[in-house]
């Protein structure tokens, strides 16, 4: 089954993810900060990460420069899951090095068909 990890402070945007997610076949964990990805991922490796820009402590960006260092999980995609941005910063965040972006409040058909074509062509 392939399983998706959640990095978002957000309880509610949390749960909404976790349920659509689970409701359509995916396994998931959820991880509220940054800090406690690399515990995360030493206990499972994800087929991918919806990650939250905006967290205390580490960021959204901080957390994929790390992934994106280790070999280990360089190759994991990462969408990241933030609030509406402007045109400039959705730029930003395509630069940085995520797969994807999914805009927060979410359509459910946009979720899922960008959580879908992210694992099958993960290239970022």
């Amino acid at each position: 089954m392939t399983h998706i990890l959640i990095v978002d402070d957000s309880i509610l945007n949390s749960a909404l993810a976790k349920d659509i997610l689970q409701s359509s076949g995916y396994e998931t964990s959820e991880i509220e900060c940054g800090e406690d990805l690399q515990g995360q991922l030493l206990k499972q490796v994800p087929d991918l990460i919806l990650m939250d820009i905006q967290m205390p402590g580490m960021s959204g960006f901080d957390c994929l420069k790390f992934m994106r260092a280790d070999d280990r999980y360089a190759a994991i995609p990462v969408i990241a899951f933030t609030a509406s941005v402007m045109q400039e910063d959705k730029q930003a965040i395509m630069d940085a090095g995520f797969n994807a972006l999914i805009e927060k409040p979410i359509g459910f058909r946009d979720f899922l068909s960008t959580i879908a074509s992210t694992l099958e062509n993960p290239v970022a």
